[in-house]
């Protein structure tokens, strides 16, 4: 029987080496490219964001590495030559001894809590996580990327399902269910019987509200009532039922309160993303 070894704990900063990147040009977001020679990597919650072909930021040495995005807290491991995106990407790399792939995945494992869109890359950098053999850690990461790969098959296999029902949302929204003759209208062909008209004869709208700027005032922040925004609406697959911000009775009063069930629509970054309130 192989002897366990004893897990020894270090904080985040101190399984850190200093590394030094070849690439220092770092791409604004509004300069991303929809193809290019070399994949951008930012602080957003997608691997690769945009594409570029400016090679002088190229990060192509000390790989593999974790990008943590300073604002978003999110993490990404990196095995492939990128470009940073500017604002907030943060480049890791580990000591020798600590495998990035462990690394990795003992920093995903950190309940860091969300302060906005402050930084918090000095708070991830107190924390600790457990180091256990070299040998241990590559077990632990190849079992954890092996479920990772799992799970990626499963999001195309949910990818594939809402196309589907993108589809058969077209065709009944053009077709209906009984077959009947079609008009056009000023939205496309209709079945006869049915009538159009606009979202504001349909339902009431509103404005979500936050006044105060900048947004980012931690005096807002930490209470008890949800604080929904567009990553919320985005993720939500249609039923908004997780939130990653919160807001006080102070942030409450300069923003403004929707019931259950109202359907939040995005009008900004993703444009067009939908979500039924669930609280």
């Amino acid at each position: 029987m192989e002897e366990m070894t004893e897990w020894s704990m270090m904080t985040v900063g101190n399984c850190l080496e200093p590394i030094t990147l070849r690439g220092t040009h770092k791409v604004l977001s509004r300069d991303y490219q929809s193809s290019g020679n070399y994949p951008i990597v930012d602080q957003g919650q997608n691997l690769v964001a945009g594409w570029t072909d400016d090679e002088t930021g190229v990060v192509s040495s000390d790989l593999p590495v974790v990008v943590f995005g300073d604002h978003t807290r999110a993490l990404k491991y990196v095995d492939f030559p990128f470009v940073r995106g500017a604002d907030g990407t943060q480049v890791l790399k580990p000591k020798a001894g600590i495998d990035t792939l462990f690394f990795y995945y003992a920093c995903r494992a950190i309940d860091l809590p969300s302060r906005g869109y402050n930084r918090h890359f000095r708070n991830l950098k107190e924390r600790e996580i457990p180091i256990p053999s070299l040998r241990e850690q590559r077990g632990i990461a190849h079992v954890l990327r092996r479920i990772d790969n799992v799970l990626s098959l499963q999001d195309k296999q949910l990818r594939t399902l809402a196309e589907l029902k993108r589809a058969a949302m077209r065709t009944l929204f053009t077709r209906g269910l009984r077959s009947e003759p079609q008009k056009e209208t000023e939205i496309g062909p209709v079945p006869d019987s049915w009538a159009v008209s606009t979202l504001g004869a349909m339902a009431k709208l509103e404005r979500g509200r936050f006044m105060h700027r900048p947004r980012n005032e931690p005096r807002f922040y930490g209470g008890a009532t949800p604080f929904i925004q567009t990553g919320d609406v985005v993720r939500s697959g249609g039923r908004i039922r997780e939130f990653v911000q919160t807001l006080n009775e102070d942030g409450v009063a300069i923003s403004r309160v929707f019931p259950v069930g109202t359907v939040l629509i995005t009008i900004a970054a993703n444009i067009g993303f939908t979500g039924i309130l669930h609280f």
